[in-house]
């Protein structure tokens, strides 16, 4: 005896999961932005957040909400520094797991030595080390050497382990 019934096809549909929303696209990309060089302009974070938008299909959603990027960023909790017209990663960020261990340790590496400088002292090593810990968390998956790498690159090593942010980074901190 024939059945009729139908075969079942499966309709490959561009799946959207459901965590990918418009604010955490903006998030992560002011993230990615002001993570490598410890502040970020508009336009920067513009550059990396177009693609991941258009790539995304987000981009429907953005024009028919009329997307202010600005007003996005403010509400998210980044800090604007109006003397170097740049964005900032605030003191306590929570950053999105997608954002890399070693960018995580970088910028809070900054906010540290920022920190002490704006006290009039440079960092001590175990300060640092107790800083980073505090805000990456246990098992972070950061090497002490890794660390001491990034360390290397925003700050400079003043006298046995007493370390401040280099010149260069300080300009892009603001406390």
């Amino acid at each position: 005896m024939p059945t009729f019934a139908r075969k079942s096809r499966r309709i490959h549909r561009r799946v959207r999961p459901s965590d990918v929303t418009l604010s955490r696209t903006i998030k992560l990309c002011a993230e990615q932005a002001i993570c490598d060089k410890g502040a970020a302009t508009t336009e920067e974070i513009y550059y990396v957040l177009v693609p991941r938008v258009l790539k995304s299909g987000l981009a429907t959603q953005a024009t028919a909400n009329g997307l202010d990027l600005v007003a996005a960023l403010h509400t998210q909790g980044f800090l604007f520094n109006d003397a170097r017209g740049r964005w900032e990663i605030p003191p306590g960020h929570q950053f999105e797991p997608e954002i890399p261990a070693t960018a995580r340790a970088r910028a809070y590496l900054r906010q540290c030595l920022a920190q002490a400088k704006a006290e009039g002292r440079p960092a001590q090593l175990s300060s640092v080390l107790s800083y980073l810990a505090r805000c990456l968390g246990d098992g972070n998956g950061i090497s002490e050497e890794a660390v001491l790498g990034e360390l290397r690159c925003v700050g400079r090593l003043v006298r046995d382990d007493l370390w401040e942010l280099r010149e260069a980074s300080r300009q892009l901190v603001m406390f």
